[in-house]
């Protein structure tokens, strides 16, 4: 399989996941709103109906969104703020903006994987999120794709060094470590390689 076809189409991975959450978000947002409210109590409903899913399947390790009561939307908005867009609307309102945000919150492979990869990956990515969300919720986008593009693919970077993951900081520590007894250590994976952590 293509790079293209396996990020928007393999069960579990970026496409995919983007279309369950779209489908989600349909559910408790029957209609598009550009009230702030409205889509923070209709995306909070998913994250919770995303976490309760993976309790029941024993994968709760590595969600940066849980415990929900305390972090959840507010945890992504947190992270605007970092970025310093926490003050422009769209991104709140902006569909494919908040999944991926989250996505890479929820999970600890999927920020392994991006932290990994390079920018035609993250391109790729990003415009498969894009697409999956046009199909199910077209009414729900404030950027087109070519905007949600050029926004991101910097922003990634700086969402990316904000929230290195517990394991890459072990690899990272445990390769400096290793380097100092000149024992080699920890060696990253090449570009174009996806490590499978899920289980």
């Amino acid at each position: 399989m293509q790079l293209e076809e396996i990020i928007r189409n393999a069960p579990g991975f970026i496409g995919n996941t983007a279309s369950n959450y779209s489908l989600l978000f349909r559910k408790y947002l029957h209609q598009s709103s550009d009230e702030a409210e409205d889509f923070k109590k209709a995306f909070m409903l998913v994250i919770m109906h995303r976490i309760l899913m993976s309790e029941i399947e024993g994968r709760k390790e590595g969600n940066l969104l849980y415990p929900i009561h305390i972090k959840g939307v507010d945890e992504i908005y947190s992270s605007f703020d970092k970025m310093n867009i926490g003050s422009e609307t769209n991104f709140k309102l902006d569909l494919p903006t908040m999944i991926l945000y989250s996505m890479l919150l929820e999970s600890e492979y999927f920020r392994i994987t991006f932290e990994k990869e390079d920018t035609f990956f993250h391109k790729i990515s990003l415009e498969a999120i894009h697409l999956e969300v046009v199909k199910i919720c077209p009414k729900q986008i404030k950027f087109n794709l070519s905007e949600f593009v050029q926004k991101n693919i910097p922003l990634l970077i700086i969402f990316l060094d904000l929230h290195k993951s517990r394991a890459q900081r072990v690899q990272h520590l445990g390769g400096a470590i290793a380097a100092m007894f000149g024992a080699g250590g920890y060696k990253p994976g090449t570009k174009g390689d996806m490590p499978n952590l899920e289980k």
